[in-house]
């Protein structure tokens, strides 16, 4: 695992765009990490992705009506604002958060891209890691592997329309894991 700082999250119609957002903050000396790029060959995907939020210390999440409608994208914020991770939302078009987006990224100030094509744009994510994290602050540590592998599963599995429907038991066990004392981890 690299000592990434930022975890970026995006559905994959918007490969381009987190690509081109990975590479401009790491030409300004914010490591990324980034899907499929930083999960090695043989890998689980899931796996990966709880442990790479788990080491990062921020998420910049690109906002578009694909990622509006992406289940992924709203369990890896689900695990960032479960991890404190500082959450910075860019948005690619005129999409509003919605659902399982709109309640995690709700009290959260976005950078609204548009159009836009000058990368200079994305110099305000840049300024705003930076700001808030250091250049070098270390990442926290992670929990236990036996706990990632256990998330992760529970990530694949989790789709918030079936909370009613699978009943009281699975509901609280669910709850109990998303919203435990960090200290128990």
């Amino acid at each position: 695992m690299t000592s990434a700082t930022t975890f970026v999250s995006y559905a994959s119609q918007d490969a381009f765009h987190a690509t081109r957002l990975s590479e401009f903050l790491e030409q300004h000396k914010v490591v990324c990490w980034i899907a499929p790029r930083d999960i090695a060959l043989g890998q689980n995907y899931g796996e990966a992705i709880v442990r790479a939020i788990y080491h990062c210390r921020c998420m910049v999440v690109l906002l578009s009506e694909h990622s509006n409608q992406s289940k992924h994208v709203a369990k890896e914020v689900e695990r960032a604002v479960h991890a404190d991770l500082l959450l910075i939302p860019v948005r690619l078009d005129q999409t509003l958060p919605s659902g399982a987006l709109e309640y995690l990224l709700s009290t959260n100030q976005w950078l609204d891209l548009g159009s836009s094509a000058d990368p200079g744009a994305l110099m305000p994510v840049v300024d705003a890691i930076k700001d808030r994290l250091g250049d070098a602050a270390p990442a926290k540590p992670a929990p236990p592997p036996t706990v990632i592998r256990e998330q992760a599963i529970e990530m694949q599995e989790l789709v918030p329309d079936e909370w009613n429907r699978r009943g009281k038991r699975w509901r609280d066990r669910v709850w109990d894991s998303l919203f435990a004392d960090k200290a128990k981890l």
